[in-house]
Parts: structure tokens; sequence; C-alpha cells
């Protein structure tokens, strides 16, 4: 592969939809706006190690865009096909508007060490890349918050790494408590080793409104 697809793309060839999602173009009904890439090389995961790229698009069912890696900024990138497209919703499709979607690209097994700096997607394995995620997370995760046996691990044993959070939907149950439910959900999650949790807040019960 020669020519274009070698090249890291300059910030005034990327194509913006607004100041936070880029666009990729995949044909005349299909767009991809991506958001963000994460490295995940969790040892659980059924991809490892792989990216994680949030991306929306207003088609059910997208195709499947290619990945240019980018190990530095003047070499050619790893080139490999995203494999998954996991739709995120609890409710199933809606139709019409916007659908969330988690684009899976598995890191071959011969870069399987090294970070990508920056991740392209891209339509064809040598399109001109139009799209540029710098690549966050590392190849291993920050555990100071794990409990192991029952036990918070000792300072010298913490890996210092990248931390993971968890987003919820909304809260908007005014009439019902579970505050005793939720405090539990939390210190699963602390044991397992998450370090920050997002909920928005509506119309709670006063209780879970208590610090």
């Amino acid at each position: 592969m020669a020519g274009r697809c070698h090249l890291m793309p300059q910030p005034h060839a990327i194509t913006w939809s607004n100041i936070y999602w880029q666009k990729l173009q995949m044909n005349e009904k299909v767009t991809f706006l991506l958001y963000s890439a994460i490295l995940d090389n969790r040892e659980q995961t059924d991809v490892r190690p792989c990216l994680r790229i949030l991306a929306h698009s207003d088609t059910r069912k997208p195709p499947k865009p290619w990945c240019y890696l980018w190990y530095n900024a003047s070499g050619p990138p790893v080139i490999t096909q995203v494999i998954r497209t996991d739709y995120l919703h609890y409710r199933g499709k809606t139709r019409g508007g916007q659908r969330t979607f988690i684009l899976t690209c598995r890191i071959p097994i011969h870069e399987r060490l090294m970070k990508p700096k920056a991740v392209s997607l891209v339509k064809t394995p040598c399109s001109e890349a139009k799209t540029l995620l710098e690549v966050i997370g590392d190849m291993q995760r920050n555990e100071e918050t794990a409990y192991v046996n029952g036990k918070p691990p000792v300072d010298g044993n913490r890996i210092r790494g990248w931390n993971a959070a968890v987003c919820g939907t909304s809260l908007f149950y005014f009439h019902h408590d579970f505050s005793a439910r939720l405090v539990e959900w939390l210190e699963v999650l602390r044991a397992i080793g998450f370090s920050q949790v997002f909920l928005h807040e509506t119309n709670v019960h006063p209780n879970i409104e208590k610090p």
C-alpha cells in the first residue's frame, strides 16, 4: 500500500461535524460521527487488546469501517478492520435519529505490546484518512480502588495506569427509595476497581440526595 494511506492526516484535513464529533462518510446513506477512542486491555475482555471507538450513526446496521492505527506521526499506519459494531441502548434500536455504537478494532498480535497514539477510521483499506482520534487509556489499568480478598491493596502493589468509570442513566424515581440498593451497587463497583461513577440526577427521593 503506497501513497496517501501512509500519511497521518493534518489537523486542517480532518472532517468535523461540530467541535466534538468527527465525520466519516461511508457512502451516500451511511455516516459515522466519531467521538473518542480508548485502549481496552482488560484481562476478561473478549478481544485483547483492542480499541473501542464511541460513534453515532443514523443507520440501523452500518457497514464496518477500517482502522488506521498510528504509532508515530511520520510512519505508515497499521491497518485493521472493525470486527464488531455494538449498539448501545437498553431499549433496542430506536426509529430515526442518531444511534450510539461502540466500534471494536482489534490490535494485531505483532503490535499488541504497544499503545497506538491515535486512530483514523476510513471506509476502505487505503482511502484517505480524514478522521483522527487520540487513543486514551493505557496497557495497564489503575487498580488502586479494587479490593482483593476483601481487603484494599497495599500501596506498593498498586498499578499506576488508566482509571475506569461507569456512566449511568438519569435517576428519576421520586416516589421510590432505593438508596440502600444504590449504595450496595456503588460498593460493588468500587470493589471491582471502578474509580468514578457518573449519574444524572433529575427528580429523586430525598434519601438519595443525602451526602
